[in-house]
């Protein structure tokens, strides 16, 4: 298993650190564990696949974790 930390900083998001994301790819499969913004921004930047992203999970519900959700889910449907 990959993990990639998409973003680790805290509830206000920085020039410097993004809200909480990670990626963990399993093969050919990917899952992200929370959705802080700009989620699908920073996929796109790194050309990501997003296809291979088969669940989203969201530990709690602080806007920095899941406030991403959103605007994933719609350029994904």
């Amino acid at each position: 298993m990959k993990i990639i930390f998409l973003g680790t900083g805290h509830g206000v998001p920085s020039d410097e650190r993004y809200c909480q994301s990670i990626l963990a790819e399993q093969g050919q499969n990917a899952y992200l564990i929370d959705a802080g913004a700009p989620i699908i921004d920073i996929l796109l930047r790194m050309h990501y696949d997003i296809t291979r992203i088969k669940a989203i999970f969201i530990t709690h519900m602080h806007g920095d974790h899941f406030d991403g959700l959103a605007r994933f889910t719609e350029l994904c449907s």
